[in-house]
């Protein structure tokens, strides 16, 4: 299998297990708080010498098993009310799955709430996908919008996993061996021990295990809680780099 249609199936494996619910985090294993992750991801970036373009945070969570779509419908307005959101839009259907989206802005930070129900046993399963965007300059919107959501969640007992992602930018095409030295510039400011890499034509991918975060998930035979991965744009002139943890969510 060739590298670049290998990172396509990881990356499509990855948004399925967040997409239905599945565990990500070992049960026993979920950081003490996502924010602090989130922050110190941020800060091993811009020690890279990146300028931070987003901060991303995402979870699903597991949802009740209800019988038919009038109740999905029920179920995702009491779950947009305790996150202080709108009506969620008309429920969209793909092969009998059910889809309602909304998206609320928090001043600078954004939560774009997905509540799905899957067809199962003549009902639906359900699942909540919660995710909260910002730039460098929302930082603090972010971090007061995470506190809000995962205080409202607890009020459901809904304790949620969240994965981690911060994109950042060079003002530079950066070479092979440059792009080498930021990614391991990451790891060396989180402390992290190099696991897996992947290196294609156009992709610099390295999954790690920093030993100071609690959680994280298996790959072969390793733990592994941080990935890293640039690539250049060479229509922008500029190279990006994102890094996530467990693992980055979101295509790269």
């Amino acid at each position: 299998m060739e590298k670049h249609t290998w990172r396509g199936s990881l990356l499509l494996a990855v948004l399925l297990l967040v997409a239905v619910g599945l565990p990500v985090l070992s049960a026993d294993d979920q950081p003490s708080s996502s924010w602090d992750s989130a922050a110190a991801l941020l800060e091993a970036v811009e020690a890279s010498g990146a300028q931070v373009s987003e901060v991303e945070l995402r979870a699903t969570i597991d949802g009740d098993h209800l019988p038919d779509a009038e109740y999905l419908r029920a179920k995702a307005n009491e779950w947009n009310s305790l996150l202080g959101l709108s009506v969620p839009q008309d429920p969209q259907q793909d092969k009998g799955t059910y889809i309602m989206q909304t998206l609320g802005v928090f001043g600078e930070a954004k939560l774009h709430v997905r509540f799905v129900g899957v067809p199962q046993n003549s009902g639906f399963r359900t699942y909540l996908v919660v995710k909260m965007t910002g730039e460098r300059s929302a930082l603090k919107d972010l971090e007061q919008l995470y506190q809000q959501v995962t205080e409202r969640l607890a009020e459901k007992s809904a304790i949620p996993h969240f994965s981690t992602c911060v994109r950042g930018i060079y003002s530079d095409t950066l070479s092979d061996d440059q792009q080498e030295g930021k990614v391991f510039a990451v790891l060396q400011y989180l402390r992290a021990q190099p696991v897996e890499r992947l290196h294609d034509e156009t992709v610099l991918s390295l999954s790690a295990y920093a030993g100071q975060w609690q959680h994280w998930i298996k790959t072969g035979q390793h733990k592994m809680n941080l990935q890293v991965a640039t690539h250049t744009d060479t229509m922008g002139e500029i190279t990006r780099i994102t890094a996530g943890t467990p693992i980055i969510t979101a295509e790269y």
